[in-house]
């Protein structure tokens, strides 16, 4: 019997169009909870806090940390603007 790698198996189902879409999707996500996340530790800052400063609901930034909400570019924007810095996009 081969064993697969779990490695192996994401390979495979990443030429799945659908579910690379998805994948992509929430790897993103998952960068702007961390970003989200430590900007406002960084900051000492309560998620409604953030939310106030940023103009946004306090759920909107607990959904941005954890994970489940994928925040669009201007809620990216309004979160830096909110605490006086700038948000950021590199292609890499």
């Amino acid at each position: 019997m081969i064993m697969r790698t779990m490695n192996d198996i994401l390979q495979e189902e990443l030429k799945d169009p659908e579910f690379r879409q998805g994948y992509e999707y929430y790897l993103r996500a998952g960068e702007a909870a961390v970003a989200v996340y430590q900007l406002r530790k960084s900051l000492g800052l309560s998620q409604a806090e953030l939310a106030k400063r940023a103009g946004k609901a306090k759920s909107t930034i607990a959904r941005i940390e954890n994970g489940n909400l994928a925040p669009r570019l201007d809620t990216l924007q309004d979160i830096a603007n909110g605490v006086g810095k700038e948000a950021k996009i590199v292609f890499i």
